[in-house]
């Protein structure tokens, strides 16, 4: 585990004195299986906690993908979105959920319910919004770059080309498989096998129905953001195989891990 240690360490060097982290497991995740996942979170907390960090780990599902996008450029201009407000539920959820355990473990918040409002007040009201353009431009960002892309102007880069995928049955979204969407973008140019490799920031997709969402046969479910390699036949049959058609829903988020000195572990329902 010496990849995360060093993470750990990297946060330690920021004098920070709270740190949550959220660790996925599923089919898109390091650790496929909720128990590997959780040895994993147990291990960062006690390192974190050695450090002298108060340190928390959430365990969350990723076995579909969170929010609507998926891909470099595509999940900045989401994340930017869900800063003002207008996110995806579940991303926004998630934001609120650890932002809402972190002030609480800071001693921000006198109760994890204070907490969520503080979230969702500095989502709606613009301060969000306002301090990551701040941080931006704290690292380098141009203030009128920085500025342009808080407010949704085209200064990241678009695909040249986008084609859209129709739902092969009706029903309701049961799943997204995040592993066949993730090979599929690594290889059109998302991702790299090699350090020297170069990497298309363009590419991505939009969910445009999502786990629980009502669909018909015929409709539209997701847009691919790509340019070359062209998105291939073998590529589009692996992205109809990763929606799964049913008539049931489950919950993304499993379960809230959480390790200190005053507290134990528990579920959220």
């Amino acid at each position: 585990m010496g990849y995360e240690t060093s993470i750990i360490s990297k946060k330690g060097a920021e004098s920070l004195n709270a740190l949550i982290l959220d660790v996925k497991y599923g089919e898109g995740a390091l650790y496929k299986e909720i128990n590997r996942a959780r040895e994993l979170a147990q291990y960062l907390v006690d390192v974190g906690n050695h450090l002298g960090i108060q340190t928390a780990a959430a365990l969350s599902r990723m076995d579909n993908p969170i929010g609507r996008c998926v891909g470099n450029s595509l999940e900045v201009i989401e994340s930017i979105e869900c800063l003002k407000g207008k996110g995806p539920k579940d991303l926004e959820e998630l934001v609120t959920c650890l932002g809402s355990h972190l002030l609480h473990m800071c001693r921000k918040a006198e109760s994890l319910k204070a907490g969520e409002k503080a979230i969702k007040d500095v989502l709606k009201d613009g301060s969000a919004l306002a301090k990551f353009q701040a941080m931006l431009v704290a690292q380098g960002v141009t203030t009128d770059k920085a500025k342009d892309l808080c407010q949704g102007k085209e200064v990241l880069t678009r695909a040249k080309k986008q084609e859209e995928l129709k739902a092969q049955a009706g029903g309701v979204v049961q799943a997204i498989h995040s592993l066949p969407v993730a090979e599929v973008l690594h290889e059109l140019g998302a991702g790299r096998n090699q350090p020297d490799q170069p990497i298309n920031w363009s590419v991505g997709i939009e969910l445009l129905k999502t786990v629980g969402d009502k669909i018909n046969k015929g409709d539209p479910w997701i847009r691919i953001h790509f340019e070359d390699p062209p998105l291939s036949e073998k590529q589009t049959s692996r992205l109809q195989t990763s929606l799964v058609i049913a008539l049931s829903v489950f919950s993304w988020l499993d379960q809230f891990y959480f390790s200190s000195q005053e507290t134990s572990s528990f579920l959220l329902g």
